[in-house]
């Protein structure tokens, strides 16, 4: 009986030695099979870059009649890249498109998507550089993300080419939709079919792009009808596309080229964060290619990594309190305008009567004081990203003539005592911030770059 028991313990002890060996190996392997990821030619983030736009290109998408918040339109067909960076920002929202390529839908089937590159930042780099030399259509202009979380959004890698040799593949239809019979490729994955084909005197090879798409899977009908009947979509809310502060990402990077336009990406992140429309943590770093004299470097995938780190936005920053500077910022202002008060008051001047509502209309949202006052809720950011401060004493049952010159004398007083940047910002026959009709200053100088995105801007 004993030497029973010990051959069974023998036995066990056996067992779980080989158990011990092939989970030690598996989890080698596991390691190995990661590790495999970290080469200089892949990535784990993708990265959305926008393009200059001309008008009176054929494959031009078209853009809707309304922009969104002081996205102008300058009136000569061209779209900086930048441009378009900054309108999607400002509108938290990815477009989804049909990319035409000519007067051709690229995206085949019944769904809009969302394009991406898999390419590493220093092989997106190299490559926009030397495409935008052949003036080909690219710009160091994007948004990156990680791979992951479009990849739980439903963003899936291309089909390069389709292995049916009698596929038949659908015309441009005029500009209309290119759908495959369901035999050759489902309707629901049409969205990721590329046209591929190395074979012919003139290849057909689109692989360089490391392509991704995201698929928008939404009613279309809205946006469809106002195609069909005005030829242009009303405003970028009706454009399918995505909703960045509804979407589970909040690790966006940003890609610029230029390291003046830093402060102008930094400036809508910050209205957008103090608006309350995303989370502190949305977007996490901006990358200027313009800092970085040889991207040869961030070939490697650790110092990319690297790259990212040292790129991070400093939101907490801009987030700190400084509670005594917010609230003698505050007090400073009230005196000066009791002081303005009682001199218009005073005047006896008659004013023809207007309903409405006057503001100060602070300009620079990286000003000390105004961080302040925003750190601590004295300030409302409007929908036009206006940041504005609500005068308690200024009477709204007063002429609205009469308040524009009161908060426009204050603003003098401001700039000179305070060195503050700031003019007016009225609204007539209410007492909505975000209403129309608005009057407001037009002094913004040398910050109007911050606050005016112009589509020739680049």
């Amino acid at each position: 009986m004993y030497k029973s028991r010990q051959r069974q313990s023998v036995h066990k002890h056996w067992i779980d030695g080989i158990v011990e060996g092939i989970v030690s190996f598996l989890i080698k392997n596991m390691d190995i099979k990661m590790n495999n990821n970290e080469r200089y030619d892949l990535n784990d983030r993708l990265i959305h870059f926008f393009r200059p736009l001309d008008a009176e290109d054929p494959s031009f998408p078209g853009l809707p009649e309304y922009l969104g918040f002081n996205n102008e339109d300058v009136g000569d067909c061209k779209y900086s890249a930048l441009f378009l960076l900054r309108c999607c920002i400002r509108n938290d929202k990815l477009w989804a498109t049909w990319s035409y390529r000519g007067k051709a839908r690229s995206v085949y089937g019944p769904n809009p998507a969302v394009c991406f590159t898999e390419m590493p930042f220093a092989a997106f780099v190299e490559a926009a550089r030397s495409r935008a030399k052949k003036s080909e259509k690219i710009s160091i202009y994007g948004l990156s993300f990680k791979k992951s979380e479009l990849f739980t959004m439903g963003a899936r890698h291309v089909i390069y080419g389709l292995s049916n040799p009698s596929a038949v593949y659908p015309d441009s239809n005029n500009g209309g939709a290119r759908i495959f019979e369901e035999r050759y490729l489902p309707s629901s994955e049409q969205f990721r079919y590329i046209t591929y084909n190395p074979c012919i005197s003139r290849p057909v090879d689109w692989t360089h792009e490391r392509e991704w798409r995201l698929p928008y899977r939404g009613d279309l009908s809205k946006y469809e009808n106002q195609i069909s009947e005005f030829g242009i979509v009303e405003s970028s809310n009706d454009v399918p596309g995505f909703y960045l502060s509804k979407e589970d990402c909040n690790d966006i990077g940003i890609i610029i080229d230029k390291k003046k336009d830093v402060n102008k990406i930094l400036y809508d992140i910050l209205c957008l964060i103090y608006r309350g429309t995303i989370s502190e943590n949305k977007y996490q770093f901006i990358i200027c290619a313009e800092k970085i004299k040889n991207t040869k470097k961030y070939r490697d995938y650790y110092q990319e990594k690297k790259l990212i780190k040292k790129s991070l936005i400093p939101i907490e920053d801009y987030l700190k309190k400084n509670t005594k500077l917010a609230f003698s910022t505050k007090e400073q202002i009230e005196h000066y305008f009791s002081i303005v008060f009682e001199k218009i008051i005073s005047t006896g001047n008659d004013y023809t009567y207007e309903n409405g509502r006057c503001w100060i209309w602070f300009y620079n949202v990286f000003d000390k004081r105004v961080l302040a006052m925003l750190n601590e809720g004295l300030l409302i950011i409007n929908n036009e990203n206006k940041i504005l401060f609500e005068l308690e004493p200024l009477d709204s049952s007063l002429p609205l003539q009469m308040q524009e010159e009161m908060i426009q004398n204050l603003s003098d007083i401001i700039k000179k005592k305070l060195k503050i940047q700031c003019g007016y910002y009225s609204v007539r026959d209410s007492k909505d911030c975000n209403d129309v009709p608005y009057y407001c200053s037009q002094d913004l100088g040398n910050l109007e770059d911050l606050y005016y995105n112009k589509s020739n801007d680049c």
